[in-house]
């Protein structure tokens, strides 16, 4: 974590707000929700999330919630030329349970093939929703160039660049994002150097693993 490498990838990000004044002070106060929020003003010009976004940009504007309706694009993440770049699909489904009785085990996995068949996943479209299956994204939106557009530019992005969310599941991420957070407070808040805030982590990170 606080390889050369890393040390520049969190000073460009540290720059973008104290260099170049295209990103926004006090970002590490901010909450997810905050800097989205600043995206749907247009006091960004880009946000960070998924492509669930677009959708929650047509649900807020028929609740009132915002204003004005506006028609961002997906995009992947930018990288260093000449490296992959990574990006991240988290997807929620259903988990049938050990059962014994092999009549209700065929019951429930008949139900849970069910409520994920491609016709039945499909039927996110009216939520404004892309999924993580492409070949159900082939499905949707075939009456909006936009949202079809956009689509095909995600299932694109995840056959090339995408990963696991998760990780090792040995991995007590839990007990060590909290130094990762405070290292990046310090870093953005000024009090540490990018290379000070990645050490921080590293230190901090290691001895909870000793304990581990």
């Amino acid at each position: 974590f606080n390889t050369p490498e890393a040390v520049a990838g969190l000073q460009f990000l540290l720059d973008l707000v104290d260099v170049h004044k295209v990103a926004p002070s006090g970002v590490e106060a901010m909450g997810v929700y905050d800097v989205i929020g600043n995206f749907h003003s247009h006091r960004t010009s880009i946000g960070f999330g998924g492509p669930y976004e677009i959708g929650r940009i047509t649900r807020y504007v028929k609740s009132g919630q915002l204003a004005e309706a506006f028609y961002p694009v997906i995009a992947p993440f930018p990288h260093v030329e000449g490296q992959k770049g990574a990006s991240y699909a988290s997807a929620s489904g259903f988990v049938v349970f050990k059962q014994n009785d092999k009549e209700k085990r065929d019951a429930v996995m008949e139900f849970a093939k069910f409520l994920t068949n491609k016709e039945n996943t499909a039927l996110l479209e009216s939520l404004i929703y892309l999924t993580a299956r492409k070949s159900v994204n082939e499905l949707l939106f075939q009456n909006d160039d936009y949202l079809n557009e956009q689509a095909q530019t995600f299932a694109r992005i995840m056959d090339e660049t995408g990963m696991e969310f998760f990780g090792s599941q040995s991995f007590p991420w839990s007990e060590i994002s909290k130094f990762f957070t405070s290292s990046m407070e310090g870093a953005f808040g000024k009090t540490k150097t990018a290379q000070e805030a990645l050490d921080s982590f590293v230190t901090e990170a290691n001895r909870a693993l000793s304990y581990y």
